[in-house]
């Protein structure tokens, strides 16, 4: 999905006592155990952080949020990451977002996604993110920010010679 401008998308607010803060190293491993939570189908570690967010390494610092519960714990997290992985051209990335399954459904995405077009808009101008066809509710979501479907076709099947 593509939001081709950064100048302009819907704020919402954290209810109150819920934050968002930046990562620091020693959270890697609250981002796998909300990630794993999120997508019990799917087994991480700590390297799968660092193959998705290592170099440089101090980037991460800058880009990866984490959200946190009146108490303090840390129930979500979302990055704004960067790459040329759109079309080969340098955009901001909406990447990772994950609330722990006890958490969600209190509207807590919204104002998570709001903070991390936030701070893609400092270093882009545009963002795009990558989903599933089947995540029907997450699509709706992101278009209430603007985000817009993008289909490209399938690359071409070489002929076996």
């Amino acid at each position: 999905m593509f939001l081709p401008s950064l100048a302009d998308f819907p704020r919402y607010p954290f209810p109150a006592g819920y934050r968002c803060r930046l990562m620091s190293p020693a959270d890697v491993g609250l981002w796998v155990q909300i990630q794993q939570a999120a997508e019990p189908f799917l087994t991480m570690d700590e390297s799968w952080f660092w193959k998705e967010f290592g170099e440089p390494r101090s980037l991460a610092w800058q880009r990866c949020l984490l959200l946190e519960e009146p108490g303090g714990n840390a129930i979500g997290t979302i990055s704004g990451w960067t790459d040329e992985g759109f079309r080969r051209q340098e955009h901001g990335r909406l990447h990772w977002l994950a609330i722990h399954p006890d958490w969600q459904g209190r509207g807590l995405a919204k104002p998570l996604i709001s903070a991390v077009l936030t701070l893609l808009a400092q270093h882009h101008d545009s963002a795009y993110l990558m989903t599933q066809i089947e995540r029907q509710a997450a699509i709706h979501l992101y278009q209430k920010f603007g985000f817009e479907p993008v289909i490209d076709p399938p690359e071409p099947i070489a002929p076996n010679p």
